[in-house]
């Protein structure tokens, strides 16, 4: 079963507070910091965290991203 990357997008988008064409464009171009500054304190810390472990990195782009 595929993730449905429309749904997906809605649903971040409604959660951020973050207009949906602006999310995808900075998904699209891996533009994390227009992603971050929707995000509230404690969850950027947490993406922060996360994106400094290469080792979560990679697994999340195995699973996710074909990687």
């Amino acid at each position: 079963m595929g993730i449905n990357i429309d749904s997906l997008m809605k649903a971040a988008s409604r959660q951020l507070g973050m207009p949906e064409d602006k999310l995808r464009e900075a998904v699209k171009s891996g533009d994390i910091a227009a992603v971050k500054q929707y995000m509230q304190p404690a969850d950027r810390d947490k993406l922060d965290g996360v994106l400094k472990d290469k080792a979560q990195v990679d697994a999340i782009g195995k699973k996710f991203g074909g990687r």
